[in-house]
Protein backbone atom coordinates (compact mmCIF):
# COMPACT_ATOMS: atom_id res chain seq x y z
CA UNK A 1 0.00 0.00 0.00
CA UNK A 2 1.16 3.64 -0.63
CA UNK A 3 1.34 6.11 1.82
CA UNK A 4 1.36 9.98 0.56
CA UNK A 5 4.68 11.73 1.10
CA UNK A 6 4.55 15.86 0.62
CA UNK A 7 7.58 16.97 -0.38
CA UNK A 8 9.02 20.23 -0.89
CA UNK A 9 9.80 21.12 -4.73
CA UNK A 10 13.54 21.01 -3.43
CA UNK A 11 13.72 17.69 -1.60
CA UNK A 12 11.77 16.17 -4.64
CA UNK A 13 14.43 17.83 -7.28
CA UNK A 14 17.01 16.12 -4.86
CA UNK A 15 15.45 13.02 -4.53
CA UNK A 16 14.44 12.77 -8.63
CA UNK A 17 18.29 13.29 -9.02
CA UNK A 18 19.87 10.30 -7.44
CA UNK A 19 17.34 7.93 -9.06
CA UNK A 20 19.04 7.52 -11.89
CA UNK A 21 20.93 3.74 -11.75
CA UNK A 22 19.28 1.35 -13.78
CA UNK A 23 16.24 -0.12 -13.76
CA UNK A 24 15.23 2.79 -11.39
CA UNK A 25 13.48 4.81 -14.19
CA UNK A 26 10.71 3.40 -16.14
CA UNK A 27 8.42 5.72 -18.52
CA UNK A 28 5.88 4.74 -20.88
CA UNK A 29 3.26 6.69 -22.81
CA UNK A 30 -0.11 5.65 -22.73
CA UNK A 31 -2.83 6.35 -25.02
CA UNK A 32 -6.62 6.03 -22.90
CA UNK A 33 -9.79 5.12 -25.22
CA UNK A 34 -11.12 8.00 -23.56
CA UNK A 35 -10.36 11.58 -23.11
CA UNK A 36 -7.53 12.56 -21.20
CA UNK A 37 -9.16 14.88 -18.02
CA UNK A 38 -6.41 16.45 -15.96
CA UNK A 39 -8.89 16.26 -12.86
CA UNK A 40 -9.59 12.59 -13.80
CA UNK A 41 -5.92 11.93 -13.74
CA UNK A 42 -4.87 14.05 -10.64
CA UNK A 43 -7.57 12.08 -8.72
CA UNK A 44 -5.73 8.65 -9.56
CA UNK A 45 -2.63 9.88 -8.54
CA UNK A 46 -3.80 11.28 -5.24
CA UNK A 47 -6.83 8.84 -4.49
CA UNK A 48 -6.08 5.99 -5.98
CA UNK A 49 -2.88 5.72 -5.81
CA UNK A 50 -2.18 7.57 -2.56
CA UNK A 51 0.68 9.99 -4.10
CA UNK A 52 1.42 13.37 -2.61
CA UNK A 53 1.53 15.65 -5.03
CA UNK A 54 4.60 17.80 -4.87
CA UNK A 55 4.11 22.07 -6.14
CA UNK A 56 6.76 24.57 -7.08
CA UNK A 57 8.56 22.73 -9.66
CA UNK A 58 9.50 24.78 -12.94
CA UNK A 59 7.44 22.58 -15.16
CA UNK A 60 4.39 21.41 -12.99
CA UNK A 61 1.39 22.66 -14.29
CA UNK A 62 -2.27 21.36 -14.86
CA UNK A 63 -0.79 19.15 -17.17
CA UNK A 64 2.52 18.38 -15.42
CA UNK A 65 2.14 16.46 -12.06
CA UNK A 66 4.51 15.33 -9.67
CA UNK A 67 3.73 13.06 -6.94
CA UNK A 68 5.64 11.15 -4.01
CA UNK A 69 4.57 7.95 -1.83
CA UNK A 70 5.98 5.39 0.36
CA UNK A 71 5.09 1.95 -0.72
CA UNK A 72 4.78 -0.38 1.99
CA UNK A 73 5.35 -3.90 1.57
CA UNK A 74 4.76 -7.14 3.15
CA UNK A 75 8.35 -7.81 2.42
CA UNK A 76 10.60 -8.17 6.20
CA UNK A 77 14.08 -7.13 6.22
CA UNK A 78 16.53 -9.21 7.31
CA UNK A 79 16.32 -7.58 11.30
CA UNK A 80 12.54 -7.93 11.32
CA UNK A 81 11.69 -5.05 9.86
CA UNK A 82 8.30 -4.13 6.96
CA UNK A 83 10.85 -2.80 4.16
CA UNK A 84 9.43 0.64 2.32
CA UNK A 85 9.87 1.67 -0.66
CA UNK A 86 10.25 5.69 -1.59
CA UNK A 87 8.11 5.85 -5.37
CA UNK A 88 7.93 9.29 -7.34
CA UNK A 89 6.05 9.91 -10.25
CA UNK A 90 5.94 12.21 -13.25
CA UNK A 91 2.96 12.26 -15.46
CA UNK A 92 2.38 14.45 -18.58
CA UNK A 93 -0.69 15.18 -20.47
CA UNK A 94 -1.25 15.76 -23.66
CA UNK A 95 -4.98 16.43 -24.33
CA UNK A 96 -4.62 17.02 -27.88
CA UNK A 97 -2.87 14.13 -28.65
CA UNK A 98 -5.27 12.00 -25.99
CA UNK A 99 -1.90 10.66 -24.51
CA UNK A 100 -0.09 10.55 -20.69
CA UNK A 101 3.36 10.02 -20.52
CA UNK A 102 4.19 8.25 -16.82
CA UNK A 103 7.67 9.05 -15.46
CA UNK A 104 8.34 6.38 -12.42
CA UNK A 105 11.17 6.30 -10.29
CA UNK A 106 12.33 4.20 -6.90
CA UNK A 107 15.12 2.24 -5.60
CA UNK A 108 14.13 -1.43 -6.16
CA UNK A 109 13.80 -2.32 -10.18
CA UNK A 110 10.56 -4.36 -9.57
CA UNK A 111 9.02 -1.74 -7.79
CA UNK A 112 9.13 0.81 -10.17
CA UNK A 113 7.98 -1.71 -13.21
CA UNK A 114 5.70 -2.74 -10.94
CA UNK A 115 4.07 0.19 -10.01
CA UNK A 116 4.00 2.07 -13.45
CA UNK A 117 2.01 -1.80 -14.65
CA UNK A 118 -0.52 -0.29 -12.46
CA UNK A 119 -0.74 3.12 -13.29
CA UNK A 120 -0.84 2.11 -16.68
CA UNK A 121 -3.97 -0.27 -16.07
CA UNK A 122 -5.63 2.49 -13.98
CA UNK A 123 -5.01 5.49 -16.67
CA UNK A 124 -6.76 3.68 -19.51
Amino acid sequence: FNEPLNLASADFTARWQQLVSPGQEAQEVVKPSYPVVPAQVHGVLTSTLKFGRTHGLPDASEYVVYGAATLRTGAVSATGEKLSVGCMVKIEMNVQANAIRVTLRSVHPAATQAILQTVKKLLL
